[in-house]
């Protein structure tokens, strides 16, 4: 399978979550670098973080957010062990 070319790449940090279903498919994305990876877990992480923080100011309805960040967190360990 050939790389990612650089703009797809960058649809993908830009929202991971409306990419892939779960973190677990960024881990196991054989076109992405190793970097790639930790980069898109990074910012998946961060984003449900931010989703975090607006439902604590009653900005969003509650959802599994907690569960979702535990899944991105596994992912990344899973990338950076690798």
């Amino acid at each position: 399978m050939s790389p990612i070319s650089q703009t797809e790449f960058d649809r993908i940090l830009a929202d991971p979550s409306a990419h892939y279903l779960a973190p677990e498919d960024v881990a196991h994305d054989h076109r992405l670098s190793r970097a790639q990876k930790i980069s898109v877990l990074k910012q998946w992480a961060y984003d449900v973080h931010e989703m975090e923080v607006a439902q604590e100011e009653n900005m969003m309805p509650s959802d599994s957010g907690e569960l979702i960040l535990d899944q991105v967190l596994r992912a990344l360990h899973e990338v950076e062990q690798s």
